[in-house]
């Protein structure tokens, strides 16, 4: 008997010290920052501009791209974009549709702790650092303003595609492009750990909840998914869910053999829902 009782203890001890580490450290499992190499920032095109502002994270930078080799500077819409875990917004430039660079501005958000921003992550500090973005850009350029009110969407990748429904729940949206989006992130975190873990997820990510909050708008925006059917990072029955959620705000396209890695395959696709000619 006593060794059970001391078996038990020490399950408990250990169940406290991991709920513990998962509670304090799972900033660092979920988000994975880097910086930008310096041949990046050397080499980047003459057009783009750097929009700085502070947040409670400190120094941050996004970048704009604002239209190009064109008589017309004033954008007629403006895409926000949001880069999967681990990647970096200026690694969006060589996905950007070619055709919509002479009319459109492009917002590239980095999240804190990434690229150039200071600080560390996290649900409430990526929230923070877009609104921020949004505002010291229309303060910074008033020609964006129309934009903004008249045709603004939102683009986002993975981790990204959750951070562009937050955006969208926050802004009047015309079109959100997401790529494998996850249901929650509850949902991804219990394919790697169990309860009572998963309980203590700080991070509230919700597309779903998030899809159902924009579904009840008088006119919802247009909604359209891209995903893998060989994903191994976001499971390709999450993206059908949220789809199968709101058959009648979300167009849902589904890429045969494609992984996680999916922007270069969705490039056409990509192209026409951003110029807003998928069917």
């Amino acid at each position: 008997m006593k060794l059970v009782g001391w078996a038990a203890l020490y399950m408990g001890v250990g169940l406290v010290v991991v709920s513990t580490a998962a509670w304090y450290l799972q900033g660092y499992l979920i988000y994975h920052p880097r910086p930008y190499p310096p041949v990046v920032l050397a080499t980047l095109p003459p057009h783009l501009v750097e929009i700085a502002y502070d947040t409670a994270q400190g120094a941050q930078v996004a970048f704009y791209l604002p239209p190009h080799d064109s008589t017309r500077p004033t954008p007629e819409a403006l895409w926000v974009l949001f880069h999967g875990n681990g990647s970096l917004a200026l690694e969006w430039l060589v996905h950007l549709p070619r055709g919509l660079q002479t009319q459109t501005g492009f917002l590239l958000i980095d999240y804190p702790g990434y690229g150039k921003c200071t600080g560390r992550s996290s649900r409430d500090a990526i929230i923070a650092s877009f609104e921020a973005a949004l505002q010291t850009l229309q303060q910074r350029y008033p020609a964006v303003r129309p934009a903004v009110e008249r045709s603004l969407n939102v683009l986002g990748y993975s981790l990204g595609a959750a951070a562009a429904l937050e955006f969208a729940t926050r802004h009047t949206t015309q079109h959100i492009v997401l790529l494998a989006p996850f249901t929650s992130i509850h949902d991804i975190a219990s394919r790697m750990v169990v309860w009572p873990i998963t309980a203590l997820l700080r991070e509230r990510f919700d597309n779903l909840q998030a899809l159902t909050t924009l579904a009840q708008r008088p006119i919802p925006p247009a909604v359209t998914i891209i995903h893998g059917d060989a994903d191994e990072v976001v499971p390709v029955a999450m993206g059908r869910a949220l789809a199968q959620s709101f058959p009648a705000m979300i167009t849902y396209h589904e890429l045969p053999g494609v992984t996680h890695s999916i922007l270069e395959r969705a490039a056409p696709l990509l192209a026409q829902a951003m110029a807003g000619r998928v069917e």
